[in-house]
């Protein structure tokens, strides 16, 4: 379980970049709805670890 040192400071935006697979991809190059939410999670779970 992480602990929250209370006298630091946190970021209030997170951001995470990710590769985007050829095969999440339609020909238009729009990501698949399903894949855009595994992306959303494992965006959230690696924040959540750091």
């Amino acid at each position: 379980m992480a602990l929250i040192d209370l006298s630091k400071t946190y970021p209030k935006l997170t951001e995470s970049r990710a590769i985007i697979r050829f095969q999440d991809c339609d020909p238009l190059r729009h990501l698949n709805n399903a894949k855009y939410f595994d992306y959303f999670y494992n965006a959230r779970e690696d924040q959540v670890a750091q």
